[in-house]
């Protein structure tokens, strides 16, 4: 009588087992196997690291980028060394490396939340294709910072392309 409740319980998880795998190959399309484990708040990826040449403020500078691709359907280069991507609360937040106080988020809105030709410099509404998103900024008022950490997000919130 034991003999045979092990053996059920062994079938049992053997069963549980397949199912979980059949499950999994089941759900991985181009994205592949990593997207399955990927955490809800992590849903994003970053690749294509490379050199790029820009004018911040009519000063050429060579930085160091990646491309954030998120899944709210943008794509966006940002500074690998300035700045930390996180999803966060529904929405994209870049934060500043030197000073987590000083960070960017961008989120998707629909057309009745979007405000068209209506921003202000820590404000930002963005039409990509049919996508609208908000881009909030926060940065001190402190010339230090809109020198320089101000003018390079603006410069990432213009690489943003529809995905």
């Amino acid at each position: 009588m034991l003999r045979n409740k092990k053996i059920t319980l062994i079938a049992i998880i053997g069963l549980i087992f397949t199912i979980g795998v059949l499950y999994i190959s089941f759900c991985m399309d181009k994205k592949g196997f990593e997207d399955i484990f990927t955490p809800i708040n992590k849903s994003y990826r970053i690749d294509n690291l490379r050199k790029q040449t820009v004018y911040i403020a009519g000063v050429k500078e060579e930085i160091t980028t990646k491309t954030y691709h998120s899944n709210i359907g943008y794509k966006m280069d940002f500074d690998v060394n300035l700045f930390k991507p996180e999803r966060t609360n529904g929405l994209d937040k870049f934060i500043f490396t030197s000073d987590e106080e000083v960070y960017f988020t961008i989120e998707k809105t629909d057309k009745n939340d979007f405000i068209e030709n209506s921003s202000s410099p820590n404000l930002i509404y963005k039409k990509v294709k049919n996508l609208r998103l908000k881009i909030e900024i926060y940065c001190p008022e402190d010339p230090e910072y809109k020198e320089g950490v101000y003018n390079r997000i603006l410069l990432m919130i213009e690489s943003i392309k529809y995905e």
